[in-house]
């Protein structure tokens, strides 16, 4: 089924009132950095799961798929907490990109905490998806760069 049609379908079925509140949004003029961002975000993403694979399978220490996303998981934690085992402790780096989530914003560390050991319970998958839309695009850049 073609996915505009599911959307279409999908909208249809919302109250009008929800339908406005989302067309108030389109309305709104985006800065340019943040439709970079957007324009940027599969590619980037795309290029850093192609960098990540060839490095480590010419060493022949990734074998397929899940193994990527499993140490590419791990890349991201270990970025993400300036080298620090997270078994030993968060970074403030760690905090700081973390509580860039919108539900974070002014949360304490020990809630942060909660919602980290919920990341780490999640697929690899996900968790890619959580760190890359939390990292900047000059963070970005960087793990693109360090592949």
């Amino acid at each position: 089924m073609n996915s505009t049609l599911t959307l279409n379908n999908k909208l249809s079925k919302l109250p009008i009132e929800v339908l406005y509140c989302i067309m108030s949004y389109s309305y709104n003029v985006q800065s340019k950095t943040l439709i970079e961002d957007i324009k940027g975000y599969h590619l980037l993403k795309k290029m850093v799961h192609s960098l990540y694979y060839e490095k480590w399978e010419q060493q022949g220490l990734i074998t397929n798929y899940k193994e990527l996303v499993d140490w590419l998981v791990n890349y991201f934690f270990i970025y993400s907490n300036n080298n620090i085992a997270t078994m030993i402790r968060f970074d403030d780096k760690m905090y700081n990109i973390i509580s860039r989530n919108y539900m974070l914003i002014n949360k304490d560390k020990s809630f942060i905490n909660k919602y980290i050991s919920n990341i780490e319970s999640k697929d690899a998958n996900i968790q890619i998806n959580i760190f890359w839309g939390l990292f900047t695009l000059d963070e970005r850049m960087e793990i693109i760069c360090n592949c």
